[in-house]
């Protein structure tokens, strides 16, 4: 349980970074006209990482 608070206390703010960061680089490569694949899929973890951990700490401060 510490760990998991460890983890979304720390390290949301990292996953955050990831998400933007390739997001603004997937907009640019569109615009752009580039390949953007590698970046949607980093971006999707980290948005799915961010999303779980929510999730998760919403359902252990509901006692679950």
């Amino acid at each position: 349980m510490e760990s998991f608070i460890f983890v979304a206390v720390y390290g949301m703010p990292f996953a955050a970074f990831i998400f933007f960061i390739n997001m603004i680089r997937i907009i640019d490569k569109i615009k752009r006209g580039g390949d953007y694949k590698a970046n949607e899929i980093w971006a999707g973890l980290s948005f799915a990482l961010i999303v779980w951990t929510f999730a998760v700490s919403i359902f252990l401060a509901n006692g679950g």
